[in-house]
């Protein structure tokens, strides 16, 4: 993910000036807490003690939630603390002396879109001195009015990263902090964009940090010394055992992508000139982008076929008009259709025959399956829907696409003609093996292909980008040779996710 990042306030309430933008910096380390007792102690923040306008913004990425990845104390009481309640719940505790909570009917909470384990985020609030703004991703999840105290600033004796300093050893911070820094003036909502900047962490030196605490970028990644890179000279200290590590928050490189293929729904499809490989594929990804607008006609858009023996992978339909069904048929050799497992992504999820590129994932991990939408788990409710002899899909079968003589078809039925795809295609992959929900996400890219080679796909057809968007060849970047052959007459088409 890139982009130009705006012109960015100088962090300081009116300010008259504004820097053309924020410096790109190298991150190489995160510190990760063990959720039990690990946390980052630092002194005092004295900038801190005096004033009313505040910021604070974190990276984080959590193995459970019900945690505190930041605090502030007066003795053994909290001061503050931010507290990730749960993957849709954040709240800001406050209080105006040791002991007591946030005046009013009740701390402000924010209800956020869902959160995942083992994914990088950037949380950052602002204080101006009267209500409580917290961003997400650089983008406002909405200000709380009514939050201001006679000591409504960052006072503590201590700031606490990955700790609640009230009860210490409860709600300690389980996974990955980065990049913390705190600030005496109320950020513009420039600022935070400027320090999201589409999930890559940059120097925010300019904007005058009173503690910035950069997780082992500044020390090495050895030691147990957090140096504070900020005007404070508060430097942390690992306490109880927390952990380097080179999982930080980097966003995904730049990536070019130029053309699709556009399919007719008569009679066009691409087939692959070679198979799946010589071995049977019991754990495996399929990712592609998709626009289509038929709300009328049952689709294809991906299918295996050939000969082989045991259950196999049949095909992967998108069905309408009765409802949006992706159907997972499983087809045994020595029979029919025998399974189909069912997902409708109705429930929650936005209508896909809008004619708006969306992603699409199907991820197989040798026991259990799964379809995503744009980045989500669908929740597919695991169902037969045809003959029910065969094998039985309970979540627990294995089924496995049969090897050396299966081939891949997009854009139709394998064993027929019909069912063809009435749409775009792009970016398809083929990846034996299965995805985590993470990579899912990063595939999905916040709707913006990214490059795939991290995943060492079998099969890659980028629809054009290789080829010029010319001829009838499709050149597989993956590792097979599996490239694909236009048939019938798709076309490119410069319209692109």
């Amino acid at each position: 993910m890139t982009f130009v990042l705006p012109s960015i306030g100088s962090g300081i309430i009116a300010s008259p000036t504004a820097p053309a933008g924020l410096p790109s910096i190298t991150n190489t380390y995160s510190v990760e807490l063990d959720g039990t007792d690990d946390y980052i102690d630092c002194p005092t923040v004295t900038a801190l003690n005096t004033g009313s306008a505040y910021s604070a913004s974190l990276w984080l990425n959590y193995n459970s939630t019900n945690a505190i990845p930041i605090s502030a104390g007066v003795g053994g009481s909290s001061r503050w603390y931010l507290h990730l309640v749960n993957s849709t719940t954040i709240t800001y505790h406050m209080g105006p002396s040791a002991g007591t909570p946030y005046p009013g009917s009740g701390y402000p909470t924010w209800t956020i879109s869902t959160l995942s384990a083992s994914t990088w985020y950037h949380i950052a609030f602002v204080h101006d001195g009267t209500d409580v703004t917290l961003y997400l991703n650089g983008s406002s999840q909405g200000t709380k009015t009514g939050a201001n105290t006679a000591n409504n600033n960052f006072k503590g004796n201590f700031i606490g990263i990955g700790r609640y300093y009230a009860i210490p050893g409860t709600y300690n911070w389980d996974g990955l902090i980065d990049e913390v820094s705190l600030f005496d003036s109320a950020l513009s909502a420039s600022d935070i964009s400027a320090m999201y900047n589409s999930g890559t962490p940059n120097d925010i030196s300019s904007l005058n940090p009173v503690g910035w605490w950069r997780m082992g970028d500044n020390d090495g990644g050895t030691g147990t010394t957090i140096t504070d890179q900020g005007s404070g000279g508060n430097d942390g200290t690992l306490t109880n055992g927390p952990t380097f590590s080179t999982n930080a928050p980097t966003a995904a490189p730049a990536f070019s992508n130029t053309y699709s293929v556009d399919f007719d729904g008569t009679d066009d499809y691409i087939t692959s000139s070679a198979t799946l490989g010589s071995t049977s594929v019991t754990t495996c990804t399929y990712s592609a982008w998709i626009k289509t607008s038929n709300t009328s006609s049952s689709m294809t858009f991906f299918s295996t076929y050939g000969a082989g023996s045991g259950s196999s992978i049949k095909e992967l339909n998108l069905l309408r008009p009765t409802n949006e069904n992706f159907y997972i048929i499983i087809k045994d050799n020595t029979s029919s259709y025998t399974n189909a497992l069912a997902g409708s992504t109705t429930s929650g999820d936005t209508n896909i025959c809008d004619d708006l590129w969306h992603h699409v994932a199907m991820v197989v991990d040798g026991t259990s399956w799964k379809i995503y939408i744009d980045g989500g788990d669908a929740a597919i409710n695991a169902s037969n829907t045809s003959n029910s002899s065969g094998p039985a899909f309970s979540g627990t079968s294995t089924v496995s696409f049969v090897g050396s003589t299966r081939q891949i078809y997009l854009g139709k039925n394998g064993i027929a003609s019909s069912y063809f795809w009435d749409g775009k295609y792009d970016e398809v992959a083929f990846i034996r093996s299965a995805l985590s929900d993470t990579q899912i996400r990063a595939i999905y890219n916040g709707g913006t292909p990214t490059s795939l080679s991290a995943y060492s796909p079998f099969q890659w057809l980028r629809m054009g980008d290789n080829d010029g968007g010319t001829g009838t060849t499709i050149t597989d970047q993956g590792s097979g040779g599996n490239d694909g052959t236009l048939t019938n007459g798709p076309t490119f088409s410069t319209t692109v996710p």
